[in-house]
């Protein structure tokens, strides 16, 4: 009888110590399933390229060109000119092609979060940067969202709604010095 109870107690103890360590797990919830916000960098590349922010790039830009060429700074000159077709090939890779545009984000980097939670996603990124996708991550178009800081007007969305029904051109096999002058 000593020897059932004691088997007994030690069951009722194993248990007890069961019971109380399942209490200091933390719940277990299945995982959460990611969501992503995608856009199309070429649309948020045309908008940037018809914004404020980049005419005041660019004004700034051509401004200190004209003051040097006023001081007869003829090196200033070329390296200023040399600035402004380097920014605008960039461009043109970022609008036509699948360039990042971390640059052209910098400016909106404190309103990415903000475009994010309305979307309701946990990462914002271009499509073209989609390598893999597992089947349970779901994936949200945010290029509406992301060109609304730049304020496009209806001309430049026309623009974007075209070039968004298009395939990007190769970011390595296109003649990108074609159309330089």
């Amino acid at each position: 009888m000593f020897a059932r109870s004691v088997s007994s107690l030690s069951i009722v103890l194993v248990l007890a110590a069961a019971a109380v360590g399942s209490c200091l797990l933390p719940p277990t919830n299945p995982p959460r399933a990611v969501k992503v916000g995608v856009y199309d960098s070429r649309a948020v590349a045309v908008a940037f390229a018809h914004s404020a922010q980049n005419r005041a790039v660019l004004e700034d830009l051509m401004r200190r060109r004209d003051e040097a060429k006023k001081a007869n700074a003829t090196a200033d000159v070329t390296a200023l000119e040399a600035r402004g077709a380097a920014l605008q090939e960039r461009l043109h890779r970022q609008g036509f092609s699948t360039a990042s545009i971390a640059d052209i984000l910098a400016p909106i980097q404190a309103q990415l979060p903000a475009i994010a939670q309305a979307a309701g996603v946990d990462v914002l990124m271009s499509k073209w940067d989609v390598a893999y996708r597992a089947a349970d991550v779901t994936f949200v178009d945010v290029t509406p969202a992301m060109i609304a800081p730049f304020a496009p007007n209806a001309d430049v969305r026309k623009m974007i709604d075209s070039l968004l029904e298009q395939e990007p051109l190769s970011l390595y096999e296109h003649d990108w010095d074609a159309h330089q002058h």
